[in-house]
């Protein structure tokens, strides 16, 4: 018969020291494990928020967002559109207008800095924010955004797919909301498809009368203020 051993005082306190310990390592890991989860979680909501899934550029809620935050923030609003897009749709399909987008997307993208917005705005057109950015520099992105997407091309289903886009470029200036400044260029970018489309209009220069607009480039209209601030160091 196996006599009982006893266990000194202070060695089962240890033992339930050592025991209590481990719970609590155990229970910390637990912790930092979901933690490091919800964080993952809560960074793939805010992709799906502020990146468009089809392109990767910005949603318009994060230029909205971003705007909110910084609202004297200055600038040239640039509104772009697929011209003729419908006639593509309708002629290769869904699947390859969703291609021609992403070439239109990207061709925007590397145009600019890092410290522009380049969004999605819904469909085919897209809004593009250069901070802190002046007319003349305005006018010159504007006007290589629009070649380089008359260059770019899309390969689909054996196919060689060129679009051309039209641009309507505005001044934000610090006294002014980014609604103000989208309004004003979206009429420019009406003006830009009035008067042939592939074509840059401007709303801070003198507008071309209607019946002389095809034989221009460009599409100006009234004078707006123009530009000062950049974006503020926390934004």
């Amino acid at each position: 018969m196996m006599m009982g051993v006893a266990i000194p005082q202070g060695l089962r306190l240890l033992a339930s020291l050592a025991f209590s310990a481990g719970l609590t390592v155990l229970f910390a890991g637990s912790l930092i494990r979901q933690a490091q989860s919800s964080a993952r979680t809560a960074e793939e909501l805010r992709r799906r928020v502020f990146r468009d899934r089809l392109t990767d550029v910005s949603t318009r809620d994060y230029l909205f967002e971003r705007l909110s935050r910084c609202p004297r923030v200055s600038g040239i609003v640039l509104m772009v559109d697929i011209d003729r897009f419908k006639r593509m749709n309708d002629t290769h399909g869904h699947m390859a207008g969703d291609q021609v987008i992403r070439t239109v997307a990207n061709a925007l993208r590397v145009q600019c800095r890092t410290e522009d917005i380049v969004c999605r705005f819904g469909g085919e057109e897209f809004l593009i924010f250069l901070a802190g950015s002046d007319e003349a520099h305005g006018k010159d992105v504007a006007e290589r955004l629009r070649a380089s997407v008359k260059d770019a091309c899309t390969d689909f289903d054996g196919q060689k797919l060129r679009v051309t886009i039209s641009v309507g470029a505005a001044l934000k200036a610090q006294e002014e909301t980014i609604d103000m400044a989208i309004r004003a260029a979206d009429d420019a970018l009406y003006q830009a498809k009035r008067c042939g489309r592939d074509r840059v209009a401007l709303s801070w220069e003198p507008r071309v009368p209607d019946r002389t607009c095809r034989l221009s480039s460009e599409v100006l209209c009234p004078i707006r203020p123009r530009a000062a601030e950049h974006w503020p160091s926390n934004a």
